[in-house]
């Protein structure tokens, strides 16, 4: 790749995505906030939300974290802060993996959530009861927990290429089994999203063919979240090609390059989960309008009411 074009790229794309990350920021505190203020309300009780509130936690995290932990220091910002110690480093480390494998079992959850919902319609709320919504919990953030214990272990070094200072492994053994667990991991997770995927459309075109007109409205509902569910799926499913690509088939692609890509897919993937329910979900939508002082008084009051 040309030198001076992928400096310019990389100037270009990464200036619009910090930008688009200094907004999603606060976008996704809001969002975060309804879906806890509303969680017992009767429109966004589901488990679903709580999976979606838990994921959107890591989305701030892994947004936050990367910013601070790789780009700004790539960029040679507040450079000695970053160079007197490994300490900086190791932290965004292991928050960058230990938030990716949460991230993974989030989207994991939501396809096999919504793909039960439509699948078993009636044991749906027996499926997933009070205990579910503690195990679904324990699922996203357990293997975030050990992931990072494991990279907490490694060896690191900054590296300065390009201009540019990198965080790097130190062990090529440790990287390599590394990327080697994540790689298997991401693997397991896809397949199983895929299945999830299978099982949906399928129950879902043989389920609603012919509805009621209260069942319309259900349905109406039901699709916006598998909507949210096809598109957040769909990203992990773009995560796991980067993964393929960079840590199987191509491993020694140059080091800015490789950050370039992932620091891009990296602010996709975790900004876009607020604005899907924004666009997808009315319940979620109408608080927000209100909030901004887009929709009437007399809508707020009504909402307030049903808190």
């Amino acid at each position: 790749m040309n030198s001076t074009l992928f400096e310019i790229s990389d100037l270009i794309i990464g200036n619009f995505l910090m930008a688009f990350i200094a907004v999603t920021i606060p976008v996704n505190i809001l969002v975060t906030t309804i879906l806890y203020q509303n969680r017992k309300h009767h429109s966004m009780n589901n488990v679903y939300f709580q999976i979606y509130s838990v994921g959107s936690c890591l989305d701030l995290i892994a947004m936050v974290n990367n910013y601070c932990g790789s780009i700004f220091p790539a960029r040679g910002w507040l450079l000695h802060f970053y160079l007197e110690s490994t300490l900086p480093p190791k932290i965004f480390l292991i928050l960058a993996w230990g938030i990716r494998f949460g991230q993974e079992f989030t989207s994991f959850l939501i396809s096999i959530n919504r793909a039960s919902a439509v699948a078993f319609p009636l044991k749906y709320d027996h499926i997933w009861n009070s205990y579910s919504r503690i195990i679904c919990i324990l699922i996203q953030i357990i293997p975030a927990i050990i992931t990072g214990s494991i990279v907490a272990m490694a060896e690191i070094h900054w590296e300065k290429k390009g201009g540019n200072w990198y965080i790097q492994f130190s062990s090529r053994s440790f990287r390599s089994s590394l990327f080697t667990y994540a790689f298997l991991s991401q693997t397991s997770i896809v397949i199983a999203i895929f299945f999830c995927y299978a099982v949906l459309i399928y129950f879902f075109k043989a389920r609603f063919r012919v509805l009621s007109e209260a069942a319309r409205e259900r349905n109406n509902q039901e699709q916006q979240l598998i909507y949210i569910s096809l598109i957040v799926c769909s990203m992990e499913f773009v995560n796991f090609f980067f993964f393929l690509y960079f840590f199987v088939i191509d491993r020694k692609i140059e080091t800015r390059v490789f950050y370039f890509f992932y620091n891009a897919l990296n602010d996709i993937y975790s900004a876009t989960p607020p604005y899907l329910l924004i666009l997808f979900c009315t319940p979620v939508r109408e608080r927000v309008m209100v909030l901004l002082r887009l929709r009437s008084r007399r809508l707020k009051t009504e909402l307030l009411s049903t808190f």
